[in-house]
């Protein structure tokens, strides 16, 4: 029954009233087809839960709910001269008069009251915030004071008048009454007071001040704006008014810590973020719905400044505050657990991620009134699947985040450009290189125009552009692209963050590229020394940094260094993202590049076919990241003297390049230069010389110092077995 569900779960008034909403559209719906249920009563109105844990609310008729609930104090149904039940029937229905859909109008007041004090009301109709008893309070976890509270005014209002003794003074329909119930539930005015200029001005500065709280949460300044002109109205009522003053004060605080807000001033966010925390939980006590919108606001910039310890601390506290006073299926429950989950993301937690980001999913596509938190989560989601390698999960959610941003907040959002960020994201990763740079020049576009240069989101847009415009050799608009980053990052983070580390790590990946590992050495130290700073040693940012640094000594030629710091990186992915992972196939074919520069040809081949079976089945056949693995195998079967076995490697590898970098790139010059290598070893001068001579031509602009030595020792292999030895001893 609706009374002893919400009784058990210990439900508070908004939760009793959203369940009793649900039991009014259901007889709102018999009463469009003309039947008037006659006999409503708690015993009738059952709640049972979906598998997200959701309440569902059923309407029996009396002779079920005889079967299911006999309760004495409701007495039994009586059928001479019509059903009903004493304690719930109507005066009309108990004088034996004709019974309209008035009477369960009366009903659902009886329930309404009942659900509200944990009594029946009386002959005198007292109003509900006169009824309460300590049992009723204790039952959701409040003092009968606080109670009685928060049933004055509208809802005290409501109850009495769906009580009314008379049917024409009572709601003209239940569906009044339910407009009633959600007006008050949304703050608005509701029809059964008169509708004064005070009345409706309370109203709207009450309805309002929760917005302003939600409001703060996106655009701080505003917020603040906002609460000003409130005061200055003068129409707050005490209570309002020091619930403003904490959130005023403790939004002042946000804008001073949150990075968006700060641009690059020297302040002591932690200790500022602890003390708003510590302000809220202390003086906000009596307050939860407004301490839990700043709480959330806080977990958020924890997250962002990557304190996540922080920010898992306080989502789990707004969350367990929600669930015990709203319950498991809430959607604000559901926002918290989603916040949680995006923590456990950026943690490298990727399963325990997972089930978070289900629970909170599927509670919000039940409840998806809130556009923008369902995007949310659905666009962290997909950066999950992103990280798990599930390509097409991941897509998928991030077009329907995209979607849902665009029909809520039009097409000029820094959400949509968030989501389209996002989208190329996943092209990038499956080597839809033209679609991806297109999403990203749109998306940084778009970012720029809305926040200006200094944003966190232009700066993560110009790495990601920037690492795109890297894989296909324009070096030069890439550097330019990570310095810009950098420039954005380094005064929004002056104390390091996750966006930092990985512009770090990606710039020193280019210097590697452009021949210059003197300077991306100190760059690829810093990128390492932050991140694990800020993640401890086992997160995949720091296992990227050690990935980087090891292809930076193994340039310089120090490999022993190289291969302990990338032996480290191979054993992060294998622990946080598995071993069937791409990542850890990339983590196997850096390693076995170093181990092919120490000479070791056959332990290179054994970590490139560990590589190899892991791209067989994560990845398409002409995947680009498939091409280094491939290109090794045949370097190592062509170091071992097996040079016809590793012709189709390299054709193989070679076709990949040209696919999807084109002719005149590095990386497909260095393909070139080793088939060209495998040709010559078998004798065959004629078609090994225009592979090798082309390959050199392109690495003569620009190229990575250890890719231009090989491409020119190929050539001079090539020189010395066709007898032209003078031109062999200058490409040496």
């Amino acid at each position: 029954p609706i009374t002893a569900y919400a009784d058990r779960r210990r439900l508070g008034v908004e939760a009793r009233l959203a369940l009793l909403e649900r039991a009014c559209e259901a007889v709102q719906h018999a009463h469009r087809r003309l039947v008037v249920h006659r006999d409503l009563k708690p015993s009738n109105v059952l709640v049972t839960e979906d598998e997200g844990g959701a309440p569902r609310v059923k309407l029996l008729d009396f002779g079920v709910a005889k079967l299911l609930a006999p309760d004495a104090a409701e007495a039994m149904t009586r059928t001479g001269g019509g059903a009903l039940t004493p304690a719930y029937a109507a005066p009309e229905q108990r004088r034996g008069e004709a019974v309209t859909t008035a009477a369960d109008v009366y009903a659902l007041g009886v329930v309404l009251y009942e659900l509200l004090t944990g009594a029946r009301p009386d002959e005198t109709a007292r109003p509900p915030s006169a009824a309460v008893t300590p049992e009723a309070a204790a039952a959701r976890g409040a003092t009968a004071e606080r109670l009685r509270r928060r049933l004055r005014g509208d809802l005290d209002t409501i109850v009495l008048k769906a009580l009314r003794e008379e049917p024409e003074a009572r709601y003209p329909s239940v569906e009044s009454l339910l407009e009633d119930l959600r007006h008050h539930r949304e703050g608005l005015p509701v029809q059964a007071r008169p509708a004064s200029r005070g009345y409706r001005v309370r109203k709207f500065v009450a309805r309002h001040r929760a917005g302003a709280a939600a409001a703060a949460l996106a655009v701080l300044a505003l917020a603040v704006g906002l609460g000003a002109a409130l005061w200055q109205a003068h129409v707050a009522a005490q209570a309002a008014a020091r619930a403003d003053r904490a959130r005023d004060f403790t939004l002042g605080l946000f804008a001073l810590a949150d990075p968006d807000e700060a641009q690059g001033q020297a302040v002591s966010t932690e200790q500022l973020l602890d003390r708003s925390a510590e302000r809220a939980l202390a003086e906000l006590a009596d307050e939860p719905e407004e301490q839990e919108v700043i709480l959330m606001a806080l977990a958020d910039i924890n997250d962002r400044l990557s304190r996540y310890a922080e920010a898992q601390a306080l989502y789990e506290h707004v969350r367990a505050q929600r669930e015990a006073r709203l319950g498991r299926g809430h959607p604000d429950v559901a926002a918290a657990v989603s916040g949680l989950a995006t923590v456990a993301l950026n943690e490298g937690e990727l399963d325990h991620a997972d089930a978070l980001f289900g629970r909170a999913l599927t509670v919000q596509r039940r409840h998806p009134s809130d556009a923008e938190a369902l995007a949310r989560t659905l666009y962290n989601y997909g950066a999950l699947a992103r990280a798990q390698g599930d390509l097409d999960a991941a897509e998928a959610r991030h077009r329907e985040a995209l979607a849902l941003r665009r029909d809520h907040h039009g097409s000029e959002s820094p959400e949509v450009a968030e989501s389209l960020k996002s989208l190329a994201l996943v092209q990038h990763q499956r080597g839809a290189y033209d679609d991806a740079e297109a999403l990203y020049r749109e998306a940084l576009d778009l970012q720029v125009r809305l926040s200006g240069e200094v944003h966190p989101e232009v700066g993560t847009m110009c790495n990601s552009l920037a690492s795109l415009l890297r894989m296909r050799g324009a070096y030069v608009e890439a550097d330019a692209l990570y310095r810009r980053a950098l420039s954005v990052q380094r005064r929004l983070y002056p104390e390091g963050h996750r966006n930092l580390v990985t512009t770090l790590a990606q710039r020193g990946g280019l210097l590697i590229e452009r021949g210059r590992p003197e300077e991306a050495e100190p760059v690829a130290r810093e990128a390492l020394a932050m991140a694990r700073r800020l993640f401890g040693d086992g997160h995949p940012s720091v296992a990227l940094a050690l990935s980087n640094l090891g292809l930076t000594l193994a340039e310089l030629g120090r490999y022993d260094e190289a291969t302990s710091l990338q032996g480290q990186a191979l054993a992060i992915y294998r622990e946080g993202a598995g071993p069937e992972h791409p990542s850890t196939a990339i983590a196997y074919t850096n390693l076995g590049n170093t181990r092919l520069g120490q000479g070791d040809a056959a332990g290179a081949e054994a970590l490139f076919r560990q590589a190899q079976a892991t791209e067989e089945a994560a990845l398409p056949a002409r995947h680009p990241d498939r091409a280094p693995t491939v290109l090794g195998l045949g370097r190592a079967a062509l170091a071992q003297g097996r040079a016809a076995e590793a012709e189709p490697l390299l054709r193989r590898a070679l076709a990949i390049r040209r696919l999807h970098v084109g002719e005149e790139h590095p990386a497909t010059a260095q393909a070139q230069s080793w088939l060209g290598a495998s040709l010559t070893a078998q004798r065959r001068y004629a078609e090994a010389e225009p592979l090798l001579t082309a390959s050199a031509r392109v690495l003569e602009r620009e190229a990575r110092r250890s890719i231009h030595e090989a491409v020119r020792a190929n050539l001079a292999d090539y020189y010395a077995a066709v007898g032209r030895a003078a031109e062999a001893a200058p490409s040496r």
